[in-house]
């Protein structure tokens, strides 16, 4: 950890991105486990609409994920976190009148408007990184990124489910005010305006589209659509670990038991990337992104088993430590190979792949969970064809040309 620190006390232009960061992220938990608690408990709620919950947090941001590329890309990263911010502040706090009156439709609405405000804040936070960090940095950085993540996660989800057995309102009051704060914070970075390198360069529908196409068909898809074919099994996952909390109920209800595992999930997710960081530096990895995966795709099968609260711990375990060890893996290769004036868009390719799928493979989940079938059955050729596509996308072909690194900025 010692080097983690030190990274933060040395690039104090990451430390506030960092922070920023840390304090939205534990209000989103604390919103997720409300809607996710709303949609299946409220008249009118179930399974289908806690699928569909997941839907409007997703597919809206994945969509609109292109368009946030080219704006991270096309204007100054730092303007367009602040704004991100600002308008996820006040769609989350509508989100507190549509909880107080149990209107699940309306929920859902606002959380779908708020995804589509935050289509660029994770490819303008990502492709801002190089700026603000040395390139031998940059899997430190990741790797600090996905701990503090996990960590936001595991305390935003079981703060969450205990604010939320108060009243989903509250919850969702509490993470209205993480954004206003994270854009306090953005204030102290500096500008991050597109590189002075790349200003003559046309940054318009074209040149998206080209990059697009070549990220397909070159050798970088194994880095940008690395995430794409897990994200199936992953939204299994995320459906059963909700029904695995109203399954196994604890003291104060459902909304506890579901906190609780999606912070034991966040604990994975701390774990698995600096396991992975760890065996990289021993140079120990063989295909550290192989072993991701199928730790990813075990624990979805421990999840749609689950005959006890405990099989779903260590479902929930795995599905965090593989998938957030995967996540630094690609981002930090999309990173290294990308130049500044393609890097957005192709995080939010990545995002954009990650998320559609995750999504379908909720929805499928969902409905083979409504026409009876049993979950485990559901599960396996959904983990199947996960598998076999991460096999088929991560399959090496040329090798990758390096960006040339920029200066990280000192303040």
């Amino acid at each position: 950890m010692n080097a983690y620190l030190s990274l933060l006390v040395r690039r104090p232009e990451f430390r506030r991105l960092w922070g920023a960061e840390l304090v939205s992220l534990v209000g989103d938990w604390f919103s997720i486990v409300a809607v996710s608690v709303l949609s299946l408990g409220a008249p009118g709620g179930g399974v289908m609409a806690l699928a569909t919950s997941l839907a409007a947090h997703l597919l809206p941001q994945s969509l609109a994920s292109p368009l946030g590329g080219f704006v991270a890309d096309r204007f100054d990263k730092r303007l367009v976190l602040m704004l991100g911010s600002g308008i996820e502040a006040i769609l989350t706090l509508g989100m507190v009148g549509a909880a107080a009156s149990s209107n699940v439709v309306l929920l859902q609405v606002l959380l779908a408007l708020r995804s589509i405000a935050s289509a660029a804040r994770e490819p303008a936070s990502a492709a801002a990184l190089p700026r603000l960090v040395e390139k031998h940095e940059l899997a430190d950085a990741n790797a600090l990124s996905a701990f503090t993540w996990s960590v936001a996660f595991a305390v935003g989800m079981s703060l969450g489910g205990l604010a939320t057995a108060f009243g989903p309102e509250f919850a969702l009051f509490i993470d209205g005010l993480t954004f206003v704060t994270a854009v306090l914070i953005l204030r102290g970075i500096a500008s991050l305006p597109p590189s002075a390198r790349l200003s003559n360069r046309q940054n318009g529908l074209a040149e998206s589209i080209d990059i697009a196409l070549g990220a397909v068909r070159g050798p970088m898809r194994r880095s940008v659509f690395g995430l794409t074919p897990i994200a199936l099994a992953s939204g299994a996952a995320w459906l059963y670990l909700n029904l695995a909390g109203h399954a196994f109920p604890l003291v104060a209800g459902a909304a506890t038991t579901v906190g609780l595992l999606q912070a034991i999930r966040g604990a994975g997710t701390a774990l698995g990337p600096l396991v992975a960081r760890k065996l990289d530096q021993a140079q120990a990895r063989g295909d550290l992104g192989l072993l991701a995966a199928a730790t990813v795709l075990v624990g979805t099968l421990a999840l749609a088993w689950s005959p006890s609260l405990a099989v779903a711990t260590v479902g929930a375990t795995m599905w965090g430590a593989g998938g957030g060890a995967l996540w630094v893996i690609v981002t930090t290769e999309i990173q290294t190979q990308a130049d500044d004036g393609s890097r957005g868009r192709l995080i939010a390719l990545s995002g954009l792949g990650f998320t559609m799928t995750m999504s379908a493979g909720a929805l499928l989940t969902a409905a083979a969970s409504a026409a009876g079938i049993g979950d485990l059955t559901a599960a396996l050729p959904i983990v199947v064809l996960s598998g076999v596509g991460f096999v088929f996308v991560r399959r090496r072909r040329e090798p990758v040309a390096m960006a040339a690194p920029e200066p990280a900025l000192e303040r």
